[in-house]
Protein backbone atom coordinates (compact mmCIF):
# COMPACT_ATOMS: atom_id res chain seq x y z
CA UNK A 1 0.00 0.00 0.00
CA UNK A 2 2.81 2.43 0.92
CA UNK A 3 4.59 1.62 -2.37
CA UNK A 4 1.44 2.48 -4.32
CA UNK A 5 1.09 5.77 -2.44
CA UNK A 6 4.70 6.78 -3.18
CA UNK A 7 4.20 5.87 -6.84
CA UNK A 8 0.98 7.90 -6.92
CA UNK A 9 2.72 10.92 -5.41
CA UNK A 10 5.57 10.61 -7.93
CA UNK A 11 3.11 10.47 -10.84
CA UNK A 12 1.25 13.50 -9.48
CA UNK A 13 4.52 15.43 -9.19
CA UNK A 14 5.31 14.65 -12.83
CA UNK A 15 1.89 15.93 -13.87
CA UNK A 16 2.34 19.14 -11.89
CA UNK A 17 5.53 20.06 -13.73
CA UNK A 18 4.37 18.88 -17.16
CA UNK A 19 4.57 21.59 -19.78
CA UNK A 20 3.32 21.61 -23.35
CA UNK A 21 5.60 20.82 -26.29
CA UNK A 22 8.11 23.44 -27.48
CA UNK A 23 5.60 25.15 -29.74
CA UNK A 24 2.03 23.95 -29.51
CA UNK A 25 -0.87 25.18 -31.62
CA UNK A 26 -4.50 24.84 -30.62
CA UNK A 27 -7.03 25.62 -33.34
CA UNK A 28 -10.51 26.57 -32.18
CA UNK A 29 -13.91 27.67 -33.40
CA UNK A 30 -15.76 30.30 -31.33
CA UNK A 31 -18.96 32.29 -31.32
CA UNK A 32 -19.77 35.68 -29.83
CA UNK A 33 -21.79 35.10 -26.67
CA UNK A 34 -22.67 38.70 -25.80
CA UNK A 35 -21.42 41.10 -23.16
CA UNK A 36 -20.30 40.20 -19.67
CA UNK A 37 -22.51 41.12 -16.72
CA UNK A 38 -20.48 44.30 -16.21
CA UNK A 39 -21.29 45.44 -19.75
CA UNK A 40 -17.65 46.05 -20.69
CA UNK A 41 -16.29 42.74 -21.97
CA UNK A 42 -17.18 40.83 -25.13
CA UNK A 43 -17.51 37.14 -24.34
CA UNK A 44 -16.43 34.54 -26.91
CA UNK A 45 -16.99 30.82 -26.28
CA UNK A 46 -15.91 27.92 -28.40
CA UNK A 47 -14.37 24.50 -28.72
CA UNK A 48 -10.94 23.27 -29.67
CA UNK A 49 -11.08 21.80 -33.17
CA UNK A 50 -9.78 18.38 -32.10
CA UNK A 51 -13.00 16.49 -31.25
CA UNK A 52 -13.62 16.33 -27.53
CA UNK A 53 -10.37 18.16 -26.70
CA UNK A 54 -11.85 21.02 -24.70
CA UNK A 55 -13.34 24.49 -24.65
CA UNK A 56 -12.13 28.08 -25.00
CA UNK A 57 -13.54 31.19 -23.32
CA UNK A 58 -12.25 34.70 -24.03
CA UNK A 59 -13.26 37.91 -22.25
CA UNK A 60 -12.15 40.79 -24.47
CA UNK A 61 -12.21 44.27 -22.93
CA UNK A 62 -12.35 46.92 -25.60
CA UNK A 63 -10.77 50.29 -25.07
CA UNK A 64 -13.23 52.77 -26.63
CA UNK A 65 -10.74 55.23 -28.14
CA UNK A 66 -8.40 52.75 -29.84
CA UNK A 67 -8.20 49.29 -31.32
CA UNK A 68 -6.18 48.12 -28.31
CA UNK A 69 -7.74 45.40 -26.19
CA UNK A 70 -7.04 43.51 -22.98
CA UNK A 71 -8.32 39.95 -22.71
CA UNK A 72 -8.42 36.90 -20.51
CA UNK A 73 -8.17 33.56 -22.32
CA UNK A 74 -9.19 30.32 -20.62
CA UNK A 75 -8.67 26.87 -22.11
CA UNK A 76 -10.22 23.86 -20.42
CA UNK A 77 -8.41 21.09 -22.26
CA UNK A 78 -9.08 17.35 -22.20
CA UNK A 79 -6.40 17.00 -19.51
CA UNK A 80 -5.71 19.20 -16.50
CA UNK A 81 -2.03 19.41 -17.47
CA UNK A 82 -3.00 21.15 -20.72
CA UNK A 83 -5.59 23.56 -19.28
CA UNK A 84 -4.60 27.17 -18.64
CA UNK A 85 -5.54 30.80 -18.26
CA UNK A 86 -3.68 33.73 -19.84
CA UNK A 87 -3.67 37.50 -19.56
CA UNK A 88 -3.11 39.00 -23.02
CA UNK A 89 -3.18 42.34 -24.82
CA UNK A 90 -3.22 43.32 -28.45
CA UNK A 91 -5.37 44.74 -31.21
CA UNK A 92 -8.85 44.18 -32.51
CA UNK A 93 -8.99 45.55 -36.03
CA UNK A 94 -12.71 45.06 -36.45
CA UNK A 95 -15.44 43.01 -34.79
CA UNK A 96 -13.95 39.72 -35.97
CA UNK A 97 -10.15 40.05 -36.21
CA UNK A 98 -8.10 39.85 -33.01
CA UNK A 99 -4.33 39.55 -32.46
CA UNK A 100 -3.21 39.09 -28.86
CA UNK A 101 0.02 38.30 -27.00
CA UNK A 102 0.86 37.66 -23.38
CA UNK A 103 1.77 34.94 -20.93
CA UNK A 104 0.00 32.06 -19.29
CA UNK A 105 -0.46 32.87 -15.63
CA UNK A 106 -2.74 30.05 -14.48
CA UNK A 107 -1.94 26.38 -14.94
CA UNK A 108 1.06 24.14 -15.24
CA UNK A 109 2.43 26.07 -18.23
CA UNK A 110 2.59 29.29 -16.20
CA UNK A 111 5.12 31.72 -17.66
CA UNK A 112 4.83 30.38 -21.21
CA UNK A 113 4.40 33.03 -23.93
CA UNK A 114 1.12 32.83 -25.82
CA UNK A 115 -0.19 34.31 -29.07
CA UNK A 116 -3.87 34.29 -30.00
CA UNK A 117 -5.21 35.13 -33.44
CA UNK A 118 -8.87 35.00 -34.38
CA UNK A 119 -10.38 35.89 -37.71
CA UNK A 120 -14.11 35.50 -37.95
CA UNK A 121 -15.09 32.54 -35.84
CA UNK A 122 -11.84 30.58 -36.26
CA UNK A 123 -8.68 31.06 -34.28
CA UNK A 124 -5.34 29.68 -33.22
CA UNK A 125 -3.67 29.74 -29.83
CA UNK A 126 0.10 29.29 -30.08
CA UNK A 127 2.20 28.49 -27.02
CA UNK A 128 5.75 29.63 -27.73
CA UNK A 129 8.81 28.40 -25.81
Amino acid sequence: MMRLTILSVAMLALLLVARPARSAKLDFTAHYDGRGAEGTDDIWRGTLDTPGAGVVVMRIERRPTSGNVHALVFVSHDSLARSFGADVTGRQTDDSTVQLKGHIDVGRASGTAIEVTMHGHHGTITLVR
